[in-house]
């Protein structure tokens, strides 16, 4: 690993292609006057484990890691900046309470995929 103005990085051979990997920092908390050790995800990571867990060293490029019609997905064309609108939704409030979402995927990632619902 090299280090250059507090960025770090690596190179790494095609074998560490899809691994899970985790930082383990040790940092000085003020508040309990000790060095604690952290196991931490890659905040630069594009693919994160389930929950969260862990970051995954992942090619996006790769046809393997690209979900069907990831090729032929294309944003809405923007005329105008201005159009722009940024929202900020918590998942389990997009179905929490969406009564016609079934149960067992109100409030997770799966109330996405549902069709035929007011989520």
């Amino acid at each position: 690993m090299k280090e250059h103005k507090g960025v770090w990085s690596a190179c790494v051979d095609d074998a560490w292609s899809n691994k899970y990997y985790l930082y383990d920092l040790r940092v000085y908390v003020p508040g309990q006057r000790a060095i604690l050790e952290n196991f931490v995800t890659d905040p630069y990571s594009v693919d994160l484990a389930l929950n969260g867990v862990k970051s995954r060293l992942t090619d996006l490029n790769d046809r393997d890691t690209q979900p069907t019609g990831w090729e032929e997905s294309r944003s809405p064309a923007l005329a105008n900046v201005n159009e722009l609108s940024i929202y900020e939704l918590h998942i389990r409030d997009f179905s929490a309470n969406d009564a016609t979402v079934p149960s067992a995927h109100r409030g997770t990632y799966l109330a996405f995929a549902e069709h035929n619902t007011n989520a």
